[in-house]
């Protein structure tokens, strides 16, 4: 069994890539079996799956995140907010859809926090001397 710490959405169809939704998502710890997962009470299990797939988000902090969305038989969906897609890539009995997100200006988010970083350590730099 493998534990990942996430943000839960439970039984929506979609979900955006930011915003209310993940502000209100539940935080919760996914538990990863050999054929099945569990989080906060709930057992998912691969033969219940429609489809999987998970969707990589660059952040501005050079961190990329994602978002597992698992499309049920039932008809309900469930997304869990990651740090990591690379186990669940690679090491699920499960055919995921990999899909790169592209968010809009990311170099220019990146630029500004660098030039804020450089900004704030050369001024604590020079407060020091």
């Amino acid at each position: 069994m493998k534990k990942f710490a996430c943000k839960a959405i439970f039984d929506k169809d979609t979900t955006s890539n930011t915003g209310v939704d993940w502000a209100k998502s539940k935080r919760c710890i996914l538990k990863v079996n050999e054929n099945s997962f569990e989080v906060d009470g709930r057992t998912i299990v691969f033969s219940d799956i429609q489809e999987a797939k998970i969707r990589i988000v660059p952040s501005a902090f050079f961190i990329p995140g994602c978002i597992l969305s698992l499309s049920l038989k039932n008809g309900s969906t469930h997304h869990f907010g990651l740090r990591d897609s690379t186990f669940f890539i690679n090491n699920l009995n499960l055919p995921i859809k990999v899909e790169k997100v592209m968010v809009p200006l990311i170099w220019l988010r990146r630029i500004i926090i660098l030039a804020l970083l450089i900004w704030v350590f050369r001024h604590l730099w020079s407060s020091l001397q």
